[in-house]
């Protein structure tokens, strides 16, 4: 019998924090997996530019096909939709082994440094592709969870970012239904970035039966830059403005803004954006504490 979902979840979630920890590389790959695991063994690692070399392509029975090459050996990923569609950001559960899938099975093979799989029970979901007028691969992520040989094996979750900046949206705090953390990635959302440093932003984030948006201004007679802020609804001399709603719309609130990271273009208008923020609202205890990644 296979385990049930809250196991693939608090798998999946082990991945994470290699991800959160200061890696914003536009090419990574982390992986993690629980004892028992035969590919992962039970451990974790993440590697970038720096200590592996990465390729990417697209087969000619349209899979993805990935290679990072580490020093002790390679890590190779096979991402395969269903037989009849186009590879696109979605959510491909019931994996099998991508070479021999079935039917309309959609098609995962993951092989560690000197090790392999017969048959693969597993899932993935591809978060962002980008092709070339010729259908040549320029970017792709996905993140994935890999059984090895059985239903009920130990996992292996991963996740591989290839030549794309991160866009995904997280959010966390008392603020939210029954304050369960939400995360967003282009297998689910889609993301809108719009504005200038001297008149403001705005955010927007939809998916998951949510939409977010997220509106900030800069201090009176001030431009946005990247650095911290504190905020108010609606920004003063001393004050950026700073707005969120989605589930439910508080006026009158507090927080803290911190732009991390931005890009202007020749133009005037921001282009990339990575911040991190919370929101307190007025009479309400909690806050609601978020991370975009948009292009950055």
């Amino acid at each position: 019998m296979a385990r049930p979902l809250g196991a693939f979840l608090r798998v999946a979630l082990l991945v994470l924090p290699l991800l959160a920890g200061g890696v914003q590389a536009q090419t990574v790959f982390a992986y993690s997996s629980v004892d028992g695991d035969w590919l992962g063994g039970g451990a974790t690692g993440s590697f970038t530019p720096a200590t592996a070399s990465f390729s990417a392509y697209i087969t000619s029975e349209q899979h993805v096909s990935v290679t990072v090459s580490t020093s002790e050996g390679s890590w190779d990923m096979e991402f395969a939709v269903p037989k009849g569609q186009r590879l696109a950001p979605g959510r491909f559960t019931d994996a099998e082994r991508a070479p021999f899938r079935t039917g309309r099975s959609a098609g995962l093979a993951v092989y560690a440094p000197g090790r392999g799989c017969n048959q693969t029970w597993g899932s993935f979901n591809i978060r962002q592709i980008e092709q070339d007028v010729d259908g040549e691969l320029v970017g792709f992520e996905a993140d994935f969870v890999h059984r090895c040989e059985s239903p009920d094996a130990p996992p292996l979750a991963g996740v591989i970012r290839w030549k794309l900046p991160q866009m995904s949206l997280t959010l966390d705090g008392a603020l939210l239904a029954q304050g369960v953390p939400k995360s967003f990635y282009g297998d689910t959302s889609l993301f809108d970035l719009y504005g200038d440093p001297d008149y403001g932003l705005a955010y927007y984030g939809s998916g998951r039966r949510q939409n977010w948006w997220l509106s900030i201004t800069p201090p009176l007679g001030k431009r946005l830059k990247v650095g911290q802020y504190v905020t108010n609804s609606e920004p003063t001399a001393t004050r950026a403005g700073m707005a969120i709603s989605g589930l439910s719309r508080c006026w009158t609130t507090t927080g803290k803004l911190d732009i991390k990271r931005m890009t202007v273009t020749s133009d005037g208008t921001v282009s990339a954006l990575y911040a991190t923020f919370e929101q307190r609202c007025a009479g309400i205890p909690g806050s609601i504490t978020g991370t975009i990644h948009y292009r950055l």
